[in-house]
């Protein structure tokens, strides 16, 4: 997963790599190991702070940019006016849309929350560990291990104490499969990725959704990410 592109609202996280099967699209856990064991060094690509504001997009070369996330949360409070309630916990259901690649391959999605000085505020659960994998930053990534995934279902409790803003960052990766069916193949060719920054205050005073141009609806706790330019920080 790499390809970095910030966005106060939109997504993309990142599985790259040599055509294998279905383990070579980096199940979750490698992200934490270190570059000399083929790993991401803690790196997990979501345009968060800690990965030096890089996204899937540096390693998915030429994505078609039509992936969008839609990001769901049941309470209905959250998005209403992106004000987070300290120590409530807010379960959301991400769902990659437009994804092109109809034979079997392997999409993966990657959420990070943290606040102004990038270090993780709150803490995310609520999901299966044969969903996700998370990091030792705090930061969720999809295991990486099952094909033709378009759901996942996590939630986020907020910090007990008001923190100020913090910054939800979402990185998603729709696959290719390398092209050829049958074999769930990976490689970081041709793969649609998206990335994008959701801000939320405990005031809602400087909460924002900067570069967001789908419509919010509070009541059904749906938000829509849309694409923002992509390049490190």
């Amino acid at each position: 997963m790499r390809r970095a592109w910030k966005q106060r609202i939109g997504f993309a996280v990142a599985l790259v790599l040599a055509p294998r099967a279905e383990l070579a699209f980096h199940a979750g856990s490698t992200f934490d190991k270190p570059p000399g064991a083929g790993g991401g060094g803690g790196v997990f690509y979501t345009g968060a702070p800690a990965d030096r504001g890089f996204t899937c997009a540096a390693c998915h070369s030429n994505a078609p940019g039509k992936i969008r996330i839609s990001l769901s949360e049941s309470t209905g409070t959250l998005f209403t006016n992106l004000r987070y309630t300290p120590g409530s916990t807010y379960p959301m259901t991400a769902t990659l849309k437009n994804d092109p690649t109809a034979i079997d391959h392997l999409n993966s999605i990657a959420v990070a929350v943290v606040d102004d000085a990038g270090n993780p505020a709150g803490s995310i659960g609520g999901f299966s560990p044969d969903d996700f994998y998370q990091g030792s930053s705090g930061t969720i990534v999809a295991a990486g291990t099952k094909p033709n995934v378009t759901t996942w279902t996590f939630s986020w409790t907020a910090p007990q104490n008001p923190i100020g803003p913090v910054h939800l960052h979402v990185a998603s990766v729709a696959g290719n499969a390398a092209g050829l069916p049958g074999l769930t193949l990976t490689d970081p060719f041709g793969d649609d990725v998206f990335a994008g920054t959701l801000d939320l205050d405990p005031d809602g005073r400087t909460s924002s959704r900067d570069g967001t141009s789908s419509p919010l609806w509070a009541g059904l706790g749906l938000l829509i990410f849309k694409r923002r330019k992509e390049g490190p920080r």
